[in-house]
């Protein structure tokens, strides 16, 4: 994930007046960026939305990695999915086909 839809997601969370809303510190934001930075764009920030819908409480890291593994959402589950076999692909050759190379 690129750093501004990491910012955006936070603010997200932030701004829907969730109970116990951390103030970050620096240092914190630096923790949590490290901790998610490996999710895709798209499922983080529709994570952080059906978060908003669902939970009273600032989730934790953990949760917030948690309903990217489990969604409740099922457009949330295909994406992941997806993303999953992408990142499982991603170390498969890719070879161009041509005629010559079929037959």
């Amino acid at each position: 994930m690129n750093k501004k839809v990491f910012k955006m997601g936070i603010m997200y969370l932030r701004s829907a007046c969730l109970k116990n809303t951390p103030e970050f510190e620096k240092e914190q934001v630096e923790v949590w960026w490290q901790s998610l930075k490996d999710l895709n764009d798209r499922v983080f920030l529709e994570t952080c939305k059906e978060l908003i819908k669902k939970e009273s409480w600032f989730p934790a890291i953990a949760d917030i990695r948690e309903l990217v593994k489990h969604p409740d959402d099922p457009v949330l589950a295909a994406a992941y999915k997806r993303i999953e076999k992408l990142k499982e692909n991603k170390n498969v050759q890719r070879v161009k086909l041509t005629e010559e190379s079929v037959s």
